[in-house]
């Protein structure tokens, strides 16, 4: 036989022979040291291999360190208790005892121009001990509510489980897995196990059934749509499929299957990005305690959605908080959930135009519940322009998000088609093959999927027919529930037991069209599934970037997460700006029908007979108004609302009364810590002994901010119900001339009006004050008794001359030349008011200027 040696240069060399007997004198002599050398050679690779594994489990072993090698990372906040399965080898922990370590990374920062500049941004990590394991059951129960790191796919570049190189987000990912299992434990305690799986848990069969059902069948559905539970999923193709009605061979039909490619629905990815973004970015307190690792969520709706009839602490909003925060906090961040909604209000045009002003310019997530009073289908044109809006509203900070949107409850077809709108909307305008940004502009859309929420209705079990030891031992949030298959209704005492009675029992609202406390506990527990399901992923992807970045390029933790934050937020701005400068073609497509010029109906079916009344009947001067309303700058143009609604964070940061000193948030009457105002039986008192007396003020002064009185709840001692409001400005006819400056120095400077002066177009819109579905009280004063004289206006000394509605209680002001008001020299607009109808006033929710 022949052997043959590699030499260092790769090539091989013939051997001399040797024979197959045992070797004697000198050849087993040269024999015995090539073995020799041979074997010290291998340990010595061995040994060297031994250390680096060891330093790659165990950190710096006496004094050495790897290449690339640290440990600084953002601190994680580590959920008390026994809560670390041992039984995952993916789980595992250090054995050393608590540190804390600190580096820093330079971070790519976008600047106020959008350029991408450094920032040094500090890392810090809490490496907690190994805890020890909980009883068996309870780690059963881990891996079936979220499974394990494997099935996360928390993956090496290669494709292998990598638990030997933890990440700065391997904590993180711990802690917020623990956080949710005891957060599912809770919920399956209120529910019961069995009635949890049954309500809540995503089933295949039975919800793709209701769905195909529903939807006519036959209809994708992918899996990175699917969620683990219900009711709130992800717009999708069977939303595109059932808002049309196409023939077989059509062309509409064969791009509906173009667009049902997984690919092109992104809105899973999209919110867990903007999730990510949020994770790395988060920050220490500060030396007061605050923060700036919000989580905001932001609810916009009606009274239902406001949680009338309960306490507020009871409404899904908050419910939603009560039940997520953990999780949030497990991850770094503070989850705040704005239950902005109000009694008796829209989505549009108030709530649309005013978003920033009302929601905040800081909203990570906001939904939409106004279906109570939209439901006719040819008003489904406000969601367009109130989640349009909704998405612009961080516009102000370079490091923003464009903000994720659900669509909460009674989402009709006509709904979910603008919905659709809004999924193809901001895209290229090039094909969908060549277009880099048709497979994704960069939204995440999510919607309450109806047919699921009918399953979990269903899947309440039934009081009836139970005895009363029976009834006391079913869990609480599903006792009294539903009575005789009604929904907080019906006997045993569904109805009776519908609001809680421990505190003020005889609240406002408690009316058949308000749902219970029960109804709000499962929604808001089902949003906070969701929104922790979402969380969990971020993480999760988080955990296996980072780890493919910093294994596949041998760089340290810090530059991993630098690398990866530059690129989240690369991709972000891409698609935020690509959304604040789309042009008409880009828009959604019915976003010309929702406002335009003498819209009196609000119906955008009358808007084809607008075009042809232009054609056929309108004066030259009617043409030229009804074309110079901005209807692109309504969607997506700059603007500044002046609201004096609550709730609102115009409101509470002081910067509707440029009184930022007077801050507060909602809170029980008598409590309040902003700017208030008067109390309209006050001033009506005030006006009347005006009247009497005969007294008309002659100075100019301000417009007067008014509040309700009777909208106030007062008798609920500790807790807080129904904190939204009505409130207005109000001149009243005994007042002569009184004013506005607007913008304030507050608004000017909150939403960076000088930096953007001239991006508006100049264009003074204004929102009366709600009185009941069209019934107003004896005196009030709108648009139509302007026309006729009753009241006026004058913008830097230029007259009113016409208000006409443009939609959706919107109103424009007009002067003699047109509908476009220059600003004065300092930037402004100096409004004046006067009424002149004896015993009449003017009461207006909002100022708006585009």
């Amino acid at each position: 036989m022949s052997a043959t040696a590699n030499g260092g240069s790769g090539n091989a060399s013939k051997a001399p022979a040797v024979s197959t007997g045992t070797p004697t004198g000198p050849s087993r002599l040269s024999n015995y040291s090539f073995v020799i050398g041979t074997t010290l050679i291998c340990v010595f690779v061995v040994t060297l291999s031994s250390m680096e594994t060891l330093t790659s489990h165990f950190g710096n072993l006496a004094g050495m360190s790897s290449p690339g090698s640290s440990s600084s990372t953002i601190e994680i906040k580590e959920i008390p208790g026994n809560k670390i399965d041992t039984g995952s080898s993916l789980r595992k922990k250090s054995k050393s005892s608590k540190r804390s370590k600190k580096g820093s990374a330079t971070l790519v920062k976008s600047g106020a121009d959008g350029a991408v500049n450094p920032a040094i941004v500090n890392w810090d990590v809490v490496n907690e001990p190994k805890k020890e394991g909980k009883p068996k059951e309870e780690k059963e129960s881990k891996t079936d509510e979220s499974g394990s790191k494997k099935k996360q796919g928390i993956e090496n570049g290669n494709g292998n489980n990598d638990s030997s190189s933890p990440t700065p987000f391997t904590s993180a990912l711990d802690s917020v897995i623990d956080a949710r299992k005891d957060m599912i434990k809770k919920l399956k305690k209120q529910y019961g196990k069995d009635n949890f799986d049954t309500i809540f848990r995503y089933d295949k069969e039975a919800d793709d059934a209701s769905n195909n059902e529903k939807y006519d069948g036959g209809v994708p559905t992918h899996k990175k749509l699917q969620m683990k539970y219900r009711p709130i999923r992800p717009l999708a193709p069977k939303d595109l499929y059932r808002t049309n009605h196409w023939g077989k061979e059509s062309d509409e039909l064969k791009e509906y299957f173009l667009k049902s490619d997984a690919k092109y629905w992104n809105s899973v990815e999209n919110l867990q990005r903007k999730m990510m973004i949020k994770l790395l970015l988060q920050k220490a307190p500060d030396a007061k305690g605050k923060s700036s690792n919000k989580y905001v969520w932001a609810t916009g709706g009606h009274s239902a959605a406001a949680g009338h009839g309960n306490l507020f602490k009871e409404s899904y909003t908050k419910v939603m908080e009560a039940t997520a925060v953990s999780v949030f906090d497990a991850a770094g961040l503070e989850l705040e959930a704005r239950n902005f909604a109000m009694g008796a209000t829209s989505s549009a045009a108030e709530m649309s135009m005013c978003f920033k002003e009302v929601y905040g310019d800081d909203v990570d997530i906001f939904s939409w519940d106004f279906g109570m009073l939209e439901a006719r289908y040819y008003l489904s044109g406000r969601l367009l322009h109130y989640a349009t809006r909704g998405f612009l509203s961080n516009q102000q900070d370079p490091q923003s998000i464009v903000p994720a949107f659900v669509g909460l409850q009674e989402l009709d077809e006509s709904r979910r088609k603008s919905m659709v709108e809004l999924h193809d909307a901001f895209r290229g305008t090039g094909s969908y093959a060549e277009d880099s940004l048709a497979e994704n502009n960069g939204l995440a859309l999510f919607l309450t999927d109806t047919s699921y929420w009918k399953i979990m209705t269903e899947a309440v079990p039934e009081t009836s027919g139970l005895t009363s030891a029976e009834i006391e031992e079913l869990p609480e949030l599903v006792r009294y529930f539903k009575c005789n298959g009604g929904i907080e209704k019906g006997d045993p005492f569904c109805g009776e037991k519908k609001y809680s009675e421990e505190v003020c029992p005889k609240r406002d609202g408690q009316v058949s069209w308000h749902p219970g406390w029960k109804y709000h506990a499962l929604l808001g527990n089902s949003m906070a599934l969701f929104l922790t399901e979402m969380l969990l992923g971020s993480v999760t992807t988080l955990e296996k970037e980072v780890r493919e970045i910093k294994n596949g390029k041998g760089i340290s933790d810090d530059d991993a997460l630098a690398e990866l934050l530059g690129r989240l937020l690369e991709e972000e701005k891409t698609l935020q700006n690509f959304i604040h400068s789309a042009t008409t073609k880009q828009l959604p497509k019915s976003h010309d029908k929702v406002y335009w010029y003498n819209n009196t109906e609000d119906n955008w079916e009358m808007y084809p007979e607008v075009l042809e009344y232009l054609s056929v009947n309108a004066t030259d001067d009617f043409r030229d108004r009804f074309n110079a309303l901005d209807r692109q700058a309504l969607f997506v143009g700059p603007s500044i609302c002046h609201t004096a609604r609550l709730p609102s964070k115009t409101r509470f940061t002081g910067t509707l009364t440029n009184q930022p000193e007077m801050t507060g948030e909602q809170a029980i009457f008598g409590r309040e810590t902003y700017f208030v105002g008067i109390m309209e039986e006050e001033f009506h008192d005030q006006n009347v002994a005006k009247q009497q007396e005969g007294i008309v003020s002659d100075d100019n002064h301000e417009i007067t901010l008014v509040s309700i009185l009777k909208e106030r709840e007062k008798d609920c001692g500790e807790e807080l119900a129904a904190p939204d409001y009505h409130d207005y400005f109000m001149t009243h006819s005994s007042e002569g001339w009184t004013s506005l400056t607007f913008p304030n120095d507050a608004e000017q400077a909150a939403y960076n009006y000088k930096q953007n002066a001239d991006r508006y177009k100049g264009m003074l819109i204004i929102v009366p004050r709600f009185c009941g579905f069209g019934q107003c009280e004896e005196g009030f004063l709108g648009y139509r008794e302007y026309n006729e004289g009753k009241w006026e206006m004058v913008v830097n000394g230029v007259p009113v001359t016409a208000l006409t509605m443009m939609g959706h209680e919107a109103i424009l002001l007009e002067h003699e030349s047109g509908i476009v008001f220059d600003r004065n020299s300092e930037g402004r607009y100096d409004l004046e008011f006067r009424v002149n109808e004896p015993n009449s006033f003017i009461k207006i929710s909002a100022f708006i200027m585009y």
